[in-house]
């Protein structure tokens, strides 16, 4: 579902599975930019959701989400987002 909704919203998508040391197969997404810029470097930024939570909740509302409006938008595409 946060494939589809970022690409809906024209977001770049990148998707990680990571195995963490006691078995756990964890997914993280990767927005690397917002279309501007492309090429450059930017910080990584790790939005962690709550326990009852997923990634999902950054990106729903698109641009007036809070992690796209402040990581994406507010701060001109100067992050790589992690999710």
């Amino acid at each position: 579902m946060f494939i589809l909704i970022a690409k809906r919203y024209g977001y770049p998508m990148k998707t990680y599975k990571v195995i963490t040391e006691d078995g756990y197969i964890l997914t993280l997404f990767r927005i690397p930019h917002n279309n501007t810029d492309i090429k450059k470097p930017r910080q990584p930024v790790l939005l962690q959701h709550g326990i009852v939570a997923s990634a999902i909740f950054w990106i729903l509302q698109g641009q007036e989400s809070l992690g796209m409006y402040h990581f994406m938008i507010k701060t001109i595409n100067k992050y790589a987002v992690y999710q």
